[in-house]
């Protein structure tokens, strides 16, 4: 007789995600929290891919295993160029672009942190509340946010 396994709770991480309104570039972002937040966000060597557009979202981590300190750096917006099969260019012929959002349900952010609760880091916290760094930066209420299952880049 086989063995039956039964797996009785599944607990979810615990995790604050903030959005970033911002112009700037995904690595002139990060450049600016680790100037200003003094974090050490690096470009992760993976992209966040989205399968069905062969498209991929950048991202960039911070993560000190000793303190137990992992945030990730996400793009949510991704600008790309339809193809068309007119060969005549004209003056006022410019290729169309289309715009893809990681997450659709909050399309208007341009990128996010994903901060996960293993550390506390007051002066992160304090240093993006009152930054004007950015154009905005907010924390999105856990109503509001989607499915951890969403968020697993790996």
């Amino acid at each position: 007789m086989g063995k039956h396994y039964m797996l009785e709770e599944v607990t979810a991480d615990q995790y604050d995600l903030w959005a970033i309104h911002s112009s700037l570039l995904p690595y002139q972002v990060a450049f600016t929290l680790n100037k200003y937040c003094h974090t050490r966000f690096q470009r992760h060597r993976e992209s966040v891919f989205h399968s069905t557009l062969d498209i991929t979202f950048e991202r960039f981590q911070w993560e000190v295993p000793s303190r137990g300190v992992h945030l990730e750096l996400v793009s949510n917006r991704f600008l790309y160029e339809v193809e068309k099969n007119e060969t005549n260019y004209s003056l006022f012929n410019l290729p169309q672009t289309k715009e893809v959002s990681l997450i659709p349900k909050l399309n208007r952010v341009d990128y996010f942190i994903l901060q996960y609760h293993q550390a506390s880091l007051p002066s992160f916290r304090t240093t993006l509340q009152g930054s004007t760094l950015f154009e905005m930066v907010y924390l999105i209420d856990p109503a509001q946010q989607p499915n951890e299952l969403n968020l697993i880049f790996d």
